[in-house]
């Protein structure tokens, strides 16, 4: 009973700060961006015009998904190897670790997080290596919100973020230290500009180290159940696109980089990265809300307290769309099209 109590407060914290608009934020988002072409000409047409329109779809889709991110899945946006008897946070702070030894992240240094997120990698970042974090990040809402958890755990001064595209990022050239991304710039609809900002403002010889979701070579365009899920999974996680690891490679090469090293570190896990979204022997209960149990759960708390005007109508529409997404990764992850952590690392050259 205090799980299901718990659960419930967490429910209503997680409506009580939305707007009256929700349903009709979610029925643009979907109907704009993701809806279903009758034709192939038709599917690129919606495919391009989301691309041309990454902005607003990013700024739409995180609107809407934050508080349900940060409800799921704490401060941290992103996945990681795991390993048996982990909790998750301890899997995600791990791999955050490796990013930041890989860039060289040290005290005094300053450091770029491209995609920043509510602001959890880079304050984990900052705490481990001492270096001064800047977050770039195109949302308003998670701006304020990285912005409000640094000042609450009293990093302001460690932790600073500026809202901004990262194709076109507010820096002088040659001033970061080192530059990272972890799971962000899968929200570009071109790889080669995040990277080429991400070179420009990286000092020569210094590092850009990123985890980027691709397709595998197991994806087959042809095959309707894999472009089903695929479908999915972009409309429930905010996408413009996908590329491949070849694309990925080609895009560092244009931007400018020498890439140093890349791996699919999905292939190193011990355990599923895609379980924290399942329920098996190898979850902790840290990460229940994030399972397909939980997902129900939550689901049908939401759809009870629209229907009694506790919580804004369309919160049970943008929850199951992110349910969307969230299956879509499962299933992906199941067939081997898909991985969420293409590791590369890469150096300005001098």
């Amino acid at each position: 009973m205090a799980s299901t109590d718990c659960t419930c407060r967490s429910i209503a914290h997680l409506t009580g700060g939305k707007s009256g608009d929700v349903a009709s934020q979610a029925e643009h988002y979907t109907h704009t961006y993701y809806s279903k072409g009758d034709s192939a000409a038709e599917q690129e047409k919606v495919e391009e015009h989301r691309k041309a329109s990454y902005e607003d779809v990013v700024c739409r889709y995180y609107d809407q998904a934050t508080d349900f991110y940060e409800y799921g899945w704490g401060q941290s946006f992103h996945f990681a190897p795991m390993r048996r008897g982990e909790a998750y946070s301890e899997s995600q702070a791990r791999h955050q670790h490796r990013l930041a030894l890989k860039v060289k992240a040290d005290v005094g240094m300053k450091v770029l997080d491209v995609g920043s997120g509510v602001g959890g990698p880079g304050r984990e970042i900052a705490q481990l290596s001492g270096a001064d974090v800047v977050g770039i990040n195109i949302n308003h809402y998670q701006v304020e919100r990285a912005r409000r958890i640094s000042a609450e755990r009293g990093m302001s001064s460690k932790c600073t973020y500026v809202e901004g595209d990262f194709h076109k990022m507010p820096f002088e050239d040659n001033s970061f230290d080192a530059v990272y991304a972890v799971e962000a710039t899968c929200h570009s609809p071109d790889l080669s500009l995040v990277y080429g900002e991400a070179c420009r403002v990286l000092k020569p010889g210094c590092l850009f180290g990123a985890y980027e979701w691709i397709y595998t070579d197991e994806f087959d365009s042809e095959n309707k159940v894999h472009r089903d899920i695929i479908d999915g999974l972009l409309e429930g996680n905010g996408l413009p696109c996908l590329s491949t690891e070849a694309e990925v490679r080609a895009a560092v090469k244009k931007a400018g980089l020498e890439l140093l090293q890349m791996e699919d570190l999905a292939l190193t896990s011990s355990v599923s990265w895609y379980s924290p979204l399942t329920f098996g022997k190898d979850i902790t209960r840290s990460i229940f809300r994030s399972t397909a149990i939980g997902r129900k759960t939550t689901q049908a708390m939401l759809m009870g307290m629209e229907a009694l005007g506790r919580a804004p109508k369309g919160m049970t529409n943008t929850h199951a769309m992110l349910c969307r997404g969230a299956d879509g990764l499962v299933e992906a992850g199941k067939l081997g099209i898909f991985s969420p952590m293409l590791f590369f690392l890469a150096r300005k050259p001098l």
